[in-house]
């Protein structure tokens, strides 16, 4: 409501408004209000904008098209300008005096003017689609990895069960080893019962023998 009544009531101040929130010192240019307008601190400003304005949609900018485009004469004035506004924080980038070429790496932000509202809602809606489906993707992939980790943690318990398994038959099967060969065998015991048996009756005989002769005699 403000800047709608400062339309109507004081244009001129408006429109200056307008300027510094949007516009370029080739706008200002174009109008047909003299240089004087503006002091050489707002013009300077205003160049200033019209930099990073131009920043916004290019990344490599010839010093010839800005000295055009900010009404600058030389290349030391503009580089004068550059090298303040990487100071001041507005963009960063670096002068290449060799190939008469500023590279922008960032730049600052700017007002963004009411026509222009619409593009940059559809620009944004866009790129949360872009993101609502990057991170579908990821939680998909990260589902994923879950399932195939805890199918390999199954799979582990499953063959550190069997090798339990197996070891515990191993033992077993090497104390049943053991046991049998600690133990006498029957056939043993039989033979040795036999030659019991044996002795004794041998010594049987001689008995009898000896009582045959004492009766002779």
């Amino acid at each position: 409501p403000r800047l709608a009544c400062l339309e109507a009531e004081a244009p001129a101040a408006h429109q200056l408004l307008r300027l510094f929130a949007y516009g370029t010192y080739a706008d200002y240019a174009a109008t047909a209000a003299p240089s004087s307008a503006l002091s050489p601190r707002q013009l300077r400003k205003l160049r200033r904008l019209s930099v990073v304005q131009a920043a916004r949609t290019q990344r490599s900018l010839a010093y010839a098209s800005l000295l055009t485009s900010l009404g600058l004469d030389s290349v030391p004035e503009l580089e004068s300008l550059l090298a303040e506004m990487i100071t001041m924080g507005l963009f960063q980038g670096k002068l290449d005096q060799r190939d008469q070429l500023l590279q922008v790496y960032s730049c600052m932000g700017r007002d963004v003017p009411p026509e222009e509202l619409p593009s940059l809602v559809a620009a944004l809606e866009a790129w949360s689609e872009a993101c609502r489906q990057s991170l579908g993707l990821v939680c998909s992939e990260m589902e994923t990895a879950e399932a195939r980790h805890a199918q390999a943690q199954q799979a582990r318990r499953q063959v550190e069960e069997r090798v339990e398994a197996e070891r515990v038959k191993a033992l077993a099967q090497r104390e049943a080893a053991t046991a049998a060969t600690a133990a006498p065998s029957g056939h043993d015991s039989a033979e040795y019962g036999s030659s019991g048996a044996g002795a004794g009756g041998a010594s049987s005989m001689k008995s009898l023998k000896k009582v045959r002769l004492s009766a002779k005699k």
